[in-house]
Order: C-alpha cells, then sequence, then structure tokens
C-alpha cells in the first residue's frame, strides 16, 4: 500500500529531530537520526516520506525476524505456512488459491534445506517457470532473505513487464439489453425463477456493479426513496462468505430507473419467500446464473460471453450516450478515473462540436 503523508511535524527532543507524522497508515513517531537544526529543518522536511517508508521498513524486518526465531524456516513447507499465516492473511481467497497452486508445483522441485538455495539452484527452478510463478517464488525467496535463511547472494529473475493487453470486453449495446431483458420477461411467464434472472440482469446492466457485490446485496442495502444502494461487501466465489469489495471500500451507487425496477421486484420475490437462508436478495449460486445467462443469450441470438460482460455493457451504454465518464467511474467503483479510461476510452464519443456556447465570433 502507497505511503501517503497528511501532515507532519518536526520536533526537538534533546537536540535530535524527531519526526510526528498523521498517514492513511497510522502515526508514525521515530528519532531522524539527524540534529535539531533550523538551517537543516527544509532538508529534513523534503525527505519525511522517505523517511516515513525506511522507518516502516525497518519495523517490517525486525517484527519479521522475531516472529521466526521459534521456527525452522529452512524447510521449505515450513517457510511457505508462515509466509501465508504472516503476509497473506489479508488477501482474498481466489489469490490464496492460486498461492497454494503454485506452492504444490515448487515443493516437488525443492525437496532439500531451503537456505542452501544459491544462484545456480535458482536459475534451475525457474528455467522455464511461468511468470506468476516466478513471481511467487521470488516473493519467498525475499521473505527467506529477511528472515535470515538464505545467506548466499541470490539475485532475483526480472521478467519484462508484460505488453498491457486490450482488456476483453465484449458488451451489450442498448438493443440487445433489451431484447435479453424481454427474453428473460417472456420465461418468467411460465417460470418463475426468469424473474429473477430478469432481477438480476436488470440491475447489473444498469448499475455496473460486480458480479460478487450484487449476490452479497440486502434489502437494507437499498434506499429506494433517495435513489441510493450501498455496496459495502462481496460473495467471495470459492468460500461462498461474504466479505469487502474488491478495493476493500464501500462506495453509494444511483439507482437508475431500470434497476430500480428491478431491485424493488425482487425484493418483493425474497419478502414472500417462507423459508430463508439469509437475508440477501439474490439467492443463485454463481453456476446456475451463468447457465441461466448463456441460455438467454442463445435464445436470443447474441455472442457468448461471460456474466461480467454486464458492467461492461452498463460503462459502455453510459459512455456511448454521453455520461460523464467521473461519474460511471464512480458507480463502477473504480480506484481512479484512469483505470476507466485503459478500459473504455474508444467508447468515448469524440467527434462533436467543442465550445457551442460561445456566441460570437472575431473578425478576420
Amino acid at each position: 500500500m502507497e505511503l501517503h503523508i497528511k501532515k507532519s511535524h518536526i520536533r526537538n527532543r534533546n537536540g535530535v529531530a524527531y519526526i510526528d507524522c498523521h498517514t492513511n497508515l497510522g502515526r508514525l513517531r521515530f528519532s531522524a537520526g539527524e540534529a535539531y537544526k533550523s538551517e537543516s529543518l527544509a532538508d529534513i522536511a523534503s525527505r519525511i516520506k522517505e523517511l516515513c517508508i525506511t522507518f516502516l521498513q525497518g519495523q517490517k524486518v525486525s517484527q519479521r525476524a522475531e516472529a521466526t526465531k521459534q521456527e525452522d524456516l529452512s524447510d521449505f513447507k515450513t517457510l511457505w505456512e508462515h509466509y501465508l499465516r504472516v503476509r497473506c492473511a489479508h488477501l482474498k481467497p481466489q489469490t490464496i488459491k492460486s498461492y497454494k497452486m503454485h506452492f504444490r508445483s515448487l515443493e516437488r522441485k525443492i525437496t532439500y534445506n531451503f537456505g542452501l538455495l544459491d544462484q545456480n539452484a535458482y536459475d534451475q527452478i525457474t528455467k522455464d517457470m511461468p511468470k506468476p510463478r516466478v513471481v511467487f517464488f521470488n516473493r519467498l525467496v525475499s521473505y527467506a532473505k529477511e528472515a535470515g535463511v538464505i545467506t548466499e547472494r541470490v539475485i532475483l529473475r526480472k521478467e519484462r513487464k508484460a505488453i498491457i493487453k486490450e482488456p476483453d470486453i465484449k458488451p451489450l449495446n442498448l438493443q440487445e439489453a433489451e431484447m435479453l431483458l424481454r427474453y428473460c420477461e417472456m420465461r418468467a411467464q411460465s417460470e418463475k425463477r426468469w424473474l429473477e434472472v430478469r432481477n438480476y440482469l436488470g440491475f447489473a446492466i444498469f448499475s455496473g456493479a460486480r458480479l460478487g457485490e450484487i449476490l452479497a446485496l440486502e434489502s437494507s442495502d437499498v434506499d429506494v426513496e433517495n435513489d441510493k444502494v450501498y455496496i459495502c461487501k462481496s460473495k467471495e466465489r470459492y468460500t461462498n462468505t461474504i466479505g469487502t469489495t474488491k478495493t476493500g471500500k464501500a462506495r453509494y451507487i444511483d439507482l437508475l430507473e431500470n434497476a430500480k425496477i428491478a431491485l424493488k421486484s425482487q425484493m418483493l420475490i425474497q419478502a414472500s419467500k417462507r423459508s430463508k437462508k439469509h437475508n440477501r436478495l439474490f439467492d443463485f449460486n454463481e453456476k446456475e446464473l451463468m447457465s441461466l445467462w448463456l441460455e438467454a443469450l442463445g435464445a436470443c441470438g447474441l455472442e457468448r460471453r461471460v456474466l461480467y460482460q454486464t458492467r461492461h455493457s452498463f460503462a459502455t451504454i453510459m459512455l456511448v450516450n454521453g455520461e460523464e465518464p467521473l461519474w460511471i467511474s464512480a458507480m463502477l467503483g473504480h480506484s481512479s478515473l484512469n483505470t476507466t479510461f485503459t478500459h473504455y476510452v474508444k467508447y468515448i464519443p469524440q467527434k462533436r462540436e467543442r465550445a457551442k456556447f460561445v456566441d460570437f465570433r472575431i473578425q478576420l
């Protein structure tokens, strides 16, 4: 996580400059290790962020060294379990699942004391290894170095930055979205489950919320009167539990008319159900929902695509029809406007007359 300094002070403690900083990671207080002199304060102030980072890194190393004193991390499996416990607690289940897969592959190659790893062994292990696994292995090697397990100088293999691939975007246009929703309504006349599919798609296409965010929604998150929805949690794919959103941040989104109709309909359906396992609005599992989605696409003569394309459909429909990128970015929960532009810049209308409000012309 990047360090952001909110405010800072340099205090005089027995002639030594003492830093007192309020940051996004909490309050940091430490000695700058330099004399407190009026002529050097400006120089220290210009390096406050750098000093804070150095202090935090020193804290991490000392904490990790203390934590590893009682365990023999030269055993590769023990090292991995320690790394998983100390460094991976905040990660999503999907990420941990991929880490475990990488570990199982590496464990077959590393059957010796991990502290004996040298450059030759490292090069042999990483030869022809896929990039994601190299990145994971590098993290374990770095962790072992910080814990004092590996003492040999091992130069980690640095992968070239991958060429940024254009995201696989296959959105529905407005006419295709209407066709799909009408099909669900037609099927709902004989099969009630299809009304819930219509409600899911109606909200997804006209809100841009992620699949897990929608499946975690409860009635209490919906403010129909003020046309707002509170997105603060997500249903995890592998564990079927409720966790944080992808970015770890909550947000309010505007409830557009079609999305509002869909949620009101779903709230009535949920209220009429006698036995409820939970308070969530939608009780689909992803496999069932994906199957019904593909069936609807096929019946409408539309190309197969993953369910996540409802999110892309919202973004592109709104951009093509002139809605502000900043509002769309906030609705999607992107960490920055740059993310929105990276994915959808080609859908922003370019050809239009500019500065139409200027109602006079200067003379030639």
